[in-house]
């Protein structure tokens, strides 16, 4: 066995075999280095023979089609097949009728799933959003350290509205925010919005309130109390909100929102049930209920009490975002609202529970 027939097979695996180091001195990652990383990819590289098998098996790997597929809205796909039939993000079933082998893919960007297959297609914008502004400027908050709003010991969605509104008063177009991504109900000392959840929801902590509490800002914030009087405000909000008339709103946000929502609450519901038994992680919890499609998790629908209140949550918090952006345009600013976006998420969250396929 050669130490070329590593590299090669290192390369071949996508291994960067050497570089430059900070002295600018060429470094070689070791035979026996690559070997134990290799073999950690279930790639042997023993001997010459298990080189050649592992050589083998990369180019069958490379030659299916790939699990993912990233196209531009409208792009002409090949196919085998005479049709192509999908599922959105929303649940929705669309056929993409073809001829001579392509099929053109949807015209509008997201996700969706290639039935009867393990393969996904993302659908791209062609191009970023850009404003088209040649001059301007804009200031970057922490969202829970603004005064005002409508929650006691740190800032919300009706505190940002009203920064945005002074912001714009002075000429600003753009208001730049801390990420607002759903973290974990039921665990209030997980206070970093780095390690969400899930980055497809909302934290429901910035939620506005009807009722405002009396602005109470330390010089730090205590999540632990602050968080609790919110969510005892958030239930009362819950409460009353049984007999207020435009439920509709509501409903038609439950269907939009479709099964990723309903996933989401789901997850919510149950982590807050089973991390008072002590089970903190959902790979801990009772079999069943670690499959999000198993019987046991399909039966939690919007009937059910905590599970009606978990998306109540989710709308009251959009709501409140739309609103503070629609006051920052109001207001004068050309762009309003910029949100950041963790880059990563907790493995023990919603997203990982309910899309495993989507998550390495």
């Amino acid at each position: 066995m050669s130490d070329a027939g590593i590299a090669n097979l290192a390369r071949s695996a996508g291994l960067e075999i050497e570089w430059t180091d900070a002295g600018g001195k060429s470094r070689h990652v070791p035979p026996e280095v690559l070997r134990a990383v290799l073999e950690g990819l279930t790639l042997p590289a023993g001997n010459a023979s298990t080189i050649r098998d592992s050589l083998g098996r990369l180019k069958e790997e490379r030659a299916k089609p790939a699990p993912l597929e990233i196209v531009r809205p409208g792009a002409k796909i090949r196919t085998a097949a005479r049709h192509l039939c999908l599922s959105d993000e929303a649940g929705g079933r669309i056929i993409l009728e073809g001829s001579d082998g392509i099929v053109v893919a949807p015209r509008r960007p997201g996700y969706y799933a290639i039935t009867d297959s393990d393969r996904r297609m993302a659908v791209v914008p062609a191009r970023a959003f850009c404003p088209h502004i040649e001059k301007t400027w804009g200031i970057g908050v922490q969202l829970y350290a603004l005064p005002g709003g409508t929650t006691k010991g740190f800032g919300d969605f009706a505190a940002l509205a009203g920064f945005a509104e002074k912001s714009a008063a002075l000429g600003a177009d753009a208001v730049a925010i801390s990420p607002v991504h759903a973290l974990f109900a039921a665990r209030p000392v997980h206070i970093s919005p780095y390690a969400p959840s899930t980055r497809l929801f909302l934290n429901p902590l910035y939620a506005p309130l009807d009722h405002p509490a009396v602005p109470d800002r330390g010089r730090s914030v205590d999540w632990r109390r602050a968080a609790g009087e919110k969510w005892r405000a958030l239930r009362m909000a819950f409460a009353e909100f049984a007999d207020q008339k435009n439920k509709s709103a509501f409903e038609a946000f439950v269907r939009q929102g479709g099964p990723r929502l309903l996933n989401h609450a789901r997850f919510e519901v149950l982590d807050a049930r089973f991390r008072a038994g002590g089970l903190a992680d959902w790979r801990e919890w009772p079999k069943e209920y670690r499959d999000h499609q198993s019987g046991a998790v399909r039966e939690m629908g919007p009937d059910d009490p905590e599970m009606a209140f978990q998306l109540f949550l989710q709308w009251v918090a959009e709501r409140g975002l739309e609103a503070a952006q629609a006051r920052a345009k109001r207001a004068g600013m050309r762009i309003g609202l910029i949100t950041d976006m963790a880059v990563g998420m907790d493995p023990g969250g919603s997203h990982a529970w309910s899309a495993p396929e989507e998550i390495l």
